[in-house]
């Protein structure tokens, strides 16, 4: 089960637009920018998926890369501040009984799924706006939509 909040329009714009001034590497497209709130095997019980909802706004922390086992790519993080997003993965571990699949949990959104072994996440200035999130969404977990995204290198504009 994943669980994720979308990042509005009117951030994903300006964050694509900036990530593409800097010149970021096999950017996804904006369409897929979102910020995991839960990666779990397991699925919840009576699970209750929030939709829309008042936005919250997560603060830009840094950029971070991580190795992907999946795809051996350099994956392209941008971490966020965002107590909400803190507290609705504690909500659904608590009230649900999920199991992140992960030792821990940070707020952040997918910017590249594959940035090149030697990409410098130091080198990259933060965003100065933050990102209005407005909508929860649900899906299986799926491994394949990764690899899927990686090698799809045609992203719209």
């Amino acid at each position: 089960m994943f669980v994720y909040w979308k990042v509005s329009s009117s951030s994903t714009t300006d964050l694509r637009d900036q990530c593409k001034n800097l010149q970021i590497p096999n950017l996804l497209d904006s369409s897929n920018y979102h910020v995991s709130i839960m990666s779990s095997n397991n699925v919840a019980d009576n699970y209750t998926c929030k939709n829309s909802f008042e936005p919250v706004m997560a603060k830009p922390l840094s950029y971070l890369c991580r190795k992907n086992a999946t795809t051996n790519t350099n994956v392209l993080l941008l971490r966020l501040e965002c107590q909400p997003c803190l507290d609705r993965h504690q909500e659904l571990k608590e009230k649900y009984h999920l199991i992140h699949r992960f030792n821990d949990y940070e707020p952040h959104l997918t910017l590249s799924y594959d940035v090149g072994m030697n990409f410098d996440p130091q080198s990259v200035p933060v965003p100065n706006s933050q990102l209005e999130l407005n909508e929860e969404c649900v899906e299986e977990q799926n491994s394949d939509k990764i690899k899927q995204l990686t090698n799809d290198k045609s992203t719209k504009n």
